[in-house]
């Protein structure tokens, strides 16, 4: 088959949508699919209704060789599924939801607006929510990250409810799990992720100050936050103390911080799909302590597999911290971490991918 993955996302992302992405079209390309990505400009992503005219234009200008199917984020094919409609092409458009805009405005509206950055605004309600809509109505399924916002969707509109469909992100099996079988280890622990309400990186940094005060020795180490050190001290004011900040780091290279903290920080409010951060830190058997949101809580069992915290309360959460650093039956948990790993790898999902496109061709 001919496929296109297609999101308004920089060419140069290391983010989630890209890492899926990537990962997804290597799988299907190695089974002899062919296999285009297509993104936005190499730094920024544009206007979106700009991206998903030129994604049209593009179908229109390989109407001739046009794809078996279109594989493109949130509102990203909405042109396509028109025009395909239109002329009733045998195209088939997979809508990639990484985080369904309506779910996340639901979460925005538990919070108080203080902590919300780039909060949902009325544009979404007049432009983006209705395309969003449409482009559900004229896909030929929707493919969603986590069972909870499948559920959301059918819930929503059940008259589409045979479109939707569960298909989470993977992780690369690690043949030798640096953290397996480790029982001392060094107090260092990861954040992966942006300045956004979504990632709770003050409530990160929050959590930390506390584990310092016990441990002179711990840092935390914050990676992909797009900030340098001055940007990072002016974000979370005085609590640098054991902080160092990581703006960008290619998707190649994040082995190497897996390998180098044992412990990993993941207070997210939100998350459109299993965290890749959480998968690939299970997979070197990192112990994590992640917030019990619904996406964390699909592939995190407390006690079993890692540890749940609030994600609200950072003197609570850092308190919980500390009493587990030092149990024995951390040993066991991270072993379970790398098992549950094991079950999500990237092989499975295409496998799973693939049967959907083929059974719906």
């Amino acid at each position: 088959m001919k496929l296109w993955f297609a999101a308004d996302i920089p060419s140069q992302s290391f983010g989630g949508v890209s890492r899926s992405m990537s990962e997804l079209a290597r799988g299907l390309k190695s089974r002899g699919h062919t296999v285009h990505i297509i993104t936005g400009s190499p730094r920024a992503a544009g206007n979106y209704l700009v991206f998903a005219a030129r994604l049209g234009f593009r179908f229109i200008r390989f109407f001739f060789s046009r794809p078996d199917w279109i594989l493109a984020r949130s509102t990203d094919a909405v042109f396509c599924a028109l025009i395909i409609r239109l002329f009733r092409l045998n195209t088939g458009i997979l809508l990639h939801n990484h985080g369904w805009e309506e779910c996340v405005y639901d979460a925005e509206k538990r919070l108080p607006h203080s902590v919300l950055s780039n909060p949902t605004t009325w544009k979404s309600f007049v432009v983006r929510f209705p395309l969003l809509r449409l482009t559900l109505k004229t896909c030929t399924v929707c493919m969603s990250g986590t069972v909870h916002e499948t559920r959301f969707l059918k819930a929503k509109y059940p008259a589409l409810a045979h479109k939707l469909l569960y298909l989470p992100n993977g992780v690369t099996e690690q043949e030798l799990a640096p953290w397996k079988n480790r029982d001392a280890c060094p107090p260092d622990f990861l954040f992966v992720g942006n300045t956004t309400w979504k990632k709770n990186l003050l409530h990160a940094a929050g959590v930390f100050s506390y584990i310092k005060e016990r441990h002179a020795d711990a840092r935390l180490f914050c990676v992909g936050t797009g900030l340098d050190d001055t940007a990072l001290s002016g974000y979370i004011g005085c609590r640098c103390e054991g902080i160092v900040t990581i703006r960008s780091v290619p998707f190649e290279e994040m082995l190497h911080w897996y390998g180098r903290c044992p412990f990993m920080l993941a207070p997210s409010r939100y998350e459109g799909g299993h965290p890749l951060a959480i998968l690939e830190a299970m997979a070197s058997g990192v112990l994590v302590f992640a917030s019990a949101i619904p996406s964390h809580t699909e592939i995190l069992r407390n006690g079993v597999n890692g540890y749940c915290i609030s994600g609200v309360d950072a003197e609570h959460d850092a308190r919980y911290i500390l009493e587990k650093l030092p149990l024995a039956v951390n040993r066991d948990i991270r072993a379970r971490a790398v098992e549950t790993a094991k079950r999500n790898r990237w092989q499975r999902q295409v496998s799973r991918l693939e049967r959907v496109l083929c059974r719906n061709r």
